[in-house]
């Protein structure tokens, strides 16, 4: 199993901290960052190697790649979204998937706070299936990405769902297995020239609706953030704390 931490976004809404870092690296405690924590949980499930898809501020993580590895014990490789800066996340999956040569993969949207809990039930999860993290919170908002399940399985993912109809929210987090990479790799790839601007998580929609079968696992409620505001920064800073 190979990590894989989708960081080259821009981050606009969280500027100034984002003016000259990526949001994968914005401090959220003393000597950490949403990427140390996790390269950390990555040490804690087992995974001892990880893709690293860099865009915006690219250098930086460069330049703190091997203090990583050294902290982690995990192997990164970095690969650069070039069109970061311009098109969305489906594309940077897109390029991860293209350097796997159809490994298994555990892949995380860098600018999540979440424990370890997370991963591991992912990991614990059937293999050979594609895996969600859900967190099954009432509550949800038009932000959110949320999901429809039924019969064990993922039956839609949008930010464009009702929130009330709802049956959680997608967190960021997802096993995808080798076998199913050519797949992935043509749903995005279809996203993509239709419209660069969509989410990974609408290849995710178009996996389904060709007939694939999508799981998912419960976060149990344990406390976890995005980070795209200053509100969501300052959450990650209490929630971390618990970790």
């Amino acid at each position: 199993m190979r990590g894989i931490i989708l960081a080259a976004g821009v981050g606009n809404r969280l500027r100034p901290h984002t003016d000259h870092l990526p949001k994968a690296l914005v401090p959220i405690g003393d000597d950490l960052t949403p990427l140390h924590l996790t390269l950390s949980n990555f040490r804690s499930v087992g995974i001892d190697s990880c893709t690293i898809v860099a865009g915006y501020r690219a250098d930086v993580i460069f330049d703190v790649r091997e203090s990583l590895v050294d902290r982690y014990g995990v192997t990164i490789d970095v690969v650069i979204n070039d069109k970061a800066l311009e098109w969305n996340n489906a594309y940077s999956l897109l390029v991860a998937l293209r350097t796997l040569g159809g490994g298994d993969a555990l892949l995380v949207n860098g600018d999540t706070v979440h424990p370890a809990s997370f991963q591991s039930a992912l990991l614990a999860a059937p293999p050979g299936l594609v895996t969600l993290a859900v967190d099954g919170r009432p509550g949800l908002a038009d932000e959110e990405m949320k999901v429809l399940v039924s019969a064990g399985q993922v039956r839609r993912i949008s930010k464009l769902l009702d929130p009330a109809a709802s049956d959680g929210e997608y967190v960021g987090l997802s096993t995808l297995p080798g076998i199913e990479h050519g797949e992935l790799m043509r749903c995005l790839e279809a996203i993509v020239d239709k419209n660069p601007q969509l989410y990974y998580e609408d290849g995710y929609q178009e996996y389904i609706d060709r007939g694939n079968v999508v799981g998912f696992v419960s976060t149990q409620g344990a406390p976890w953030t995005e980070i795209d505001d200053a509100a969501d920064l300052v959450r990650a800073r209490g929630i971390v704390c618990q970790y």
